[in-house]
């Protein structure tokens, strides 16, 4: 979840992020964020933080809040 400066547009924002690679999808939002930016692999502290970085390091980026999902069901269980 994304928070961008007043002078910064959500959806340009949201725009940049897609063409980051470790960026699987973002949009712009209604609510107390501005953005919201999904994340997929295997590697939290390999890519979850390459992505923080990509998102930081955006003109207008004002402050990022992550929360991780864990999916705990792997193979063909039940």
């Amino acid at each position: 979840m994304i928070d961008v400066d007043t002078s910064a547009k959500a959806e340009q924002i949201a725009k940049l992020l897609r063409h980051k690679p470790t960026i699987s999808c973002a949009d712009a939002v209604t609510g107390p964020h501005d953005v919201i930016a999904v994340v997929e692999g295997w590697d939290i502290a390999g890519q979850g933080l390459s992505a923080l970085s990509d998102i930081r390091e955006i003109e207008g980026v004002r402050y990022v809040t992550v929360c991780f999902a864990i999916r705990t069901e792997f193979g063909n269980g039940p």
